[in-house]
């Protein structure tokens, strides 16, 4: 019995909501254990990081896993706080690193499959509706959907035909090897595939907007992106000089009473951002917005945004 069954399952006997709530509190305890001991003993864990380990935690995609490896993330994520900027320049660069690598084609294709795609429909039905509202009221019938981390291609594939209007379809990728995998699927022949990041295809873009209207979508790709990386893709699409969409979908962590834009999650190569903050700072609109608990005790969300440009609106 797989996880998609065992869930349906428990929600047949009617006790999965219950279920649920034990395990969130026992997350929960988890966590603010690793917290509690990686401050107490910062000081003698911090000179005592193994390599390996570092370098396996600063490149891991599903986060720490037991309870030593939460204490040891937490260790690296004040340490990296306390850190010049060349440090977290270099931490960061291992990041971006990974994904363009066999490393990073290896996790795509991992998830190229049907029990991770049947989340998509879950979390993005808000999303889809949104959007078809957007399109309605702002009589839009030429969508260009773009990508900015498309990975397999999946989620993109899924949203585009979710979509109740004329769409053009594009996913960009830092990694090459999987834009040309992507490229050789059959099913992905109404797509679109470009190497690179967006803001290395300003050019591209801005002549995309004569002619479509365009939403940029983003699912779990932000939280890679550094606050400076966050910042250059929206100055970038600012220079578009019509009216531009964004629709995200995201895991987070972040307390959005704060004023600050961008902290660390529990690991040393996720970002917490505080997403209505940042587009507003950038000349954003927030149009909506949403959040859904994964688990309230250590406010572990995904956060749901739509935002659109000031520009003037071009009807396409």
């Amino acid at each position: 019995m797989n996880k998609k069954q065992l869930i349906l399952f428990a929600k047949f006997l009617k006790i999965y909501n219950f279920l649920k709530f034990v395990q969130s509190i026992k997350t929960a305890f988890t966590y603010y254990s690793a917290l509690i001991v990686s401050k107490v003993f910062f000081n003698f864990l911090v000179h005592r990081i193994p390599d390996t380990l570092s370098y396996k935690l600063i490149n891991t995609l599903s986060g720490p896993q037991s309870f030593y490896e939460k204490v040891f993330c937490n260790v690296l994520v004040k340490k990296l706080q306390m850190s010049d900027e060349e440090t977290t320049n270099l931490i960061d660069k291992q990041i971006y690193d990974f994904w363009k690598s066999g490393s990073g084609l290896d996790w795509h294709i991992e998830t190229n499959n049907d029990d991770y795609q049947s989340t998509f429909e879950e979390q993005a039905i808000f999303t889809i509706e949104k959007i078809s509202e957007l399109t309605k009221s702002h009589k839009i019938k030429n969508l260009c959907l773009i990508d900015i981390s498309t990975g397999n291609g999946n989620f993109l594939n899924f949203l585009t035909k979710e979509v109740d209007v004329a769409t053009k379809a594009i996913g960009f990728d830092i990694n090459n090897r999987i834009i040309k995998h992507n490229k050789q699927k059959d099913d992905f022949k109404h797509i679109e595939f470009k190497h690179g990041l967006v803001q290395e295809h300003a050019n591209y873009i801005l002549n995309l907007s004569r002619d479509n209207s365009i939403c940029f979508v983003s699912r779990k790709s932000l939280t890679f992106y550094n606050n400076k990386q966050f910042n250059e893709l929206l100055a970038l699409l600012n220079k578009v000089k019509t009216k531009v969409y964004f629709c995200l979908i995201e895991t987070n962590n972040f307390n959005y009473k704060k004023n600050n834009e961008t902290n660390y999650r529990d690991s040393p190569n996720f970002y917490a951002h505080n997403y209505p903050l940042i587009f507003k700072k950038n000349n954003w609109e927030l149009m909506w917005s949403k959040k859904e608990y994964i688990n309230f005790f250590i406010n572990d969300h995904w956060v749901y945004c739509g935002f659109n440009t000031k520009n003037e609106e071009r009807v396409t």
